[in-house]
């Protein structure tokens, strides 16, 4: 008889699917303070404050608000149709020249 469990088999903890409690509440503890910290119209206050706090709006509050997967048109998987790789030579003999002139495709 052999001691724990075979590879894929479940045993104790949380049934899956079900919520972790603590990030709910966590979730709620959160939402209650922004309300009474003056709710959407305060952060929207405070983003226009600094240039910074609109930056860090946009880049780490308002992307936790995107869904995590992506799909394409109608529930579809997103399809790729092309992948091109430029090489941007960095030498200087280019200076002056767009980046875009000196391009090359591969």
């Amino acid at each position: 008889m052999g001691i724990g469990s075979s590879p894929g088999e479940r045993r104790g903890g949380r049934q899956k699917g079900t919520p972790n409690k603590t990030t709910q509440l966590a979730r709620e503890a959160i939402a209650y303070a922004a309300e009474r910290l003056g709710g959407a119209k305060r952060l929207a206050v405070w983003a226009k404050e600094d240039k910074a706090n609109e930056y860090a709006f946009w880049t780490k509050i308002y992307p936790r608000l995107l869904p995590v997967q992506l799909t394409g048109e109608d529930g579809d998987p997103i399809r790729v149709e092309r992948i091109e790789r430029i090489i941007v030579d960095s030498d200087s003999d280019g200076a002056g020249v767009p980046p875009t002139a000196r391009t090359r495709k591969v």
